[in-house]
């Protein structure tokens, strides 16, 4: 008689049987020695071998764990990575599985187990890693193709600017000659058409500039001639550069700075960087607004140069837009003034050769206030010219 809601020996062995018939995995059992004993029938549809000719063989020799890891009889293992070599010599892949039996007083009987068929999803695993390989290998390609394009544009940028230059320094040379009365009196008719052609010189001349400072960058041939600077000079002749064209507008134009702070760069760079970011603010700010430049340390001990304005403010795809090559912000103000879209590009790059960054804050209406932040390290420090 069989005890109430326990199976009898014969009723287990025979939904085992069952379950191994039903199952598409292939059951195995091995001894002590992890030899086989028995394996089910459905080996010989997923490995091509037959069931006899496996039994008596070690498992791991006939399904090989990866990375060589070790499998113990006696201890319970879960979906160990493992390839077996059909006859054919083709490799396919299962997840092996096992749980050791153990007898009433403890003595081990086997170790029984599972082999679960996943050569499907390794071909997948295995086609999407190619296919992972060949894309980046695409996109280093692709990469080193855009490099090379855009490294020759600028090089040829650069050395078009500098053919440029030379024959436009002469017209505008010569059309300052002309007014200057060189030459023979000219008519007031013949004065104006000589300013025009001086102005548009000019214009041109400063697109030449920038495109050329621009391109060296680019193409890695902007060097840095790196001195220490008296940072209230640089800030007082960047200033000279621009109080003509703030005066025009009425513009009070302020500096904040200690006269004795110094830092270490490229001092022609900062000086145009400075200059870059006055014309901005005069260009965006109304008629009898304000313009400060200030020179602060920050709390992490940054050294900053600020550039803020009463203007009229950008918003944040304004901002975006503005650092773009020959991006300008459309408004009333900025369409009678001469520009190039490139000033903020090349702030950027610029601040970015010096190893510091550009911060910009702004908002419609309100301002807006554009920061050149440098490293730590390129703060003069005053004792570095002591002479004790």
């Amino acid at each position: 008689m069989s005890t109430p809601g326990l199976l009898t020996v014969e009723e287990a062995n025979r939904r085992l049987n069952d379950l191994v018939r039903l199952t598409s995995d292939i059951v195995w059992e091995a001894d002590r020695d992890l030899k086989l004993t028995s394996i089910s029938s459905t080996v010989l549809k997923l490995t091509g071998h037959l069931a006899q000719e496996l039994t008596g063989r070690c498992l791991t020799d006939v399904w090989r764990p990866a990375d060589n890891t070790t499998i113990s009889p006696l201890r319970p293992f879960r979906d160990i990575r493992t390839d077996v070599v059909t006859p054919s010599r083709d490799i396919r892949y299962f997840l092996l599985s096992g749980l050791p039996i153990f007898d009433k007083s403890g003595g081990f009987v086997c170790i029984r187990g599972l082999a679960k068929d996943i050569s499907r999803t390794v071909e997948v695993e295995n086609s999407l890693q190619e296919y992972q390989w060949e894309l980046e290998e695409k996109v280093r390609l692709r990469t080193r193709e855009l490099e090379y394009a855009n490294r020759s544009k600028s090089e040829f940028l650069a050395n078009m600017s500098h053919e440029l230059r030379t024959p436009l320094n002469a017209v505008i040379g010569f059309s300052q000659a002309l007014l200057t009365g060189i030459g023979g009196t000219l008519t007031n008719k013949q004065k104006e058409y000589v300013s025009d052609i001086e102005m548009s010189g000019d214009l041109l001349l400063s697109l030449i500039n920038d495109v050329l400072d621009l391109s060296k960058v680019e193409a890695g041939k902007a060097e840095l001639h790196d001195e220490d600077f008296n940072v209230s000079q640089v800030i007082d002749q960047a200033v000279t550069l621009v109080k003509q064209r703030a005066a025009e507008k009425n513009l009070t134009l302020k500096i904040t700075a200690n006269p004795a702070a110094e830092l270490n760069g490229d001092m022609r760079m900062c000086k145009q960087m400075l200059s870059n970011l006055l014309s901005n603010a005069i260009k965006f700010t109304p008629q009898d607004g304000r313009i400060e430049v200030a020179f602060r340390i920050g709390q992490d001990g940054e050294p900053k140069i600020s550039v803020m304005d009463t203007g009229i403010g950008m918003s944040d795809h304004d901002i975006e837009k503005a650092f773009e090559k020959f991006g300008q912000i459309d408004g009333e103000l900025s369409r009678g003034e001469r520009g190039t879209g490139l000033g903020l590009p090349l702030v950027a790059a610029q601040i970015e050769l010096h190893e510091g960054k550009i911060e910009v804050q702004s908002a419609i209406g309100l301002g807006t206030t554009m920061t050149l932040v440098f490293p730590t390290w390129r703060l003069v420090e005053p004792d570095q010219h002591s002479l004790f």
